[in-house]
């Protein structure tokens, strides 16, 4: 009877005495690298628009042909606001012949100049630019032979910095923007608003640049792909 007790003794101080299995130690997830884009796909991305920046210059005051170019400050009425606007004036022999002012905002507006070649021809064109908070005008001005402004961007409903690239290969630079038609459209965002961009070809017989997206391989799917591309006549 004893040696039964203490045989059942010693058998629950065993199991007492006993030690659970080590947890095995966690091992972190680890991340599954993407698959690479499958290459020889048969859909044809967008066409790329690389723009050549305009040469703006801080400069005040140009001169070319004869013309002096200043940017002058007036003070115009936007509403019930006292607006100070930076406004380029074009003169000859100090008679003026145009100024230049079309952003109407109660911050101001403030503008810049260049001289930069986009019609083709051995001369350079005046290119102004006057921008406010979310407002945006440009003008293209030849100067020789004769003086004419050739493009207005507030003509058309774009905006945005104008840029400069020979997109049909004629030695001709178009000239895009941004269509700001469906801008906020309907409650929407300014990120998420439909933007695309708007190329102007110049128009020897017009004498002026006109919107050219239907001419333009690549910018309209309106556009004959393949067709030859457009050529200066």
């Amino acid at each position: 009877m004893v040696s039964l007790l203490l045989a059942m003794l010693l058998s629950a101080c065993g199991r007492g005495h006993s030690t659970a299995p080590a947890s095995e130690p966690s091992t972190p997830a680890q991340s599954t690298p993407q698959a690479p884009a499958e290459r020889g796909s048969n859909s044809t991305p967008a066409p790329e628009v690389r723009t050549s920046e305009i040469p703006y210059t801080k400069d005040k005051r140009l001169s070319y042909a004869g013309y002096l170019i200043t940017v002058e400050r007036k003070r115009v009425k936007v509403e019930e606001f006292n607006a100070e606007n930076e406004v380029a004036v074009l003169k000859k022999n100090g008679r003026i012949i145009g100024a230049f002012d079309a952003v109407r905002h109660p911050l101001g507006a403030f503008t810049c100049l260049a001289l930069a070649t986009v019609l083709g021809d051995q001369y350079k064109q005046l290119m102004i630019e006057q921008t406010g908070p979310r407002e945006w005008t440009s003008w293209v001005v030849a100067l020789k032979p004769t003086f004419r402004v050739v493009f207005k961007s507030t003509e058309y409903p774009v905006d945005h910095e104008l840029g400069a690239e020979d997109l049909d290969g004629d030695g001709v630079p178009e000239l895009l923007l941004t269509l700001n038609t469906f801008w906020f459209f309907d409650g929407l965002c300014g990120a998420c608003s439909p933007r695309f961009a708007i190329a102007f070809k110049y128009d020897k017989k017009r004498g002026s640049f006109r919107p050219a997206n239907h001419i333009l391989r690549g910018f309209c799917d309106t556009a004959d792909t393949n067709s030859p591309r457009p050529s200066s006549r």
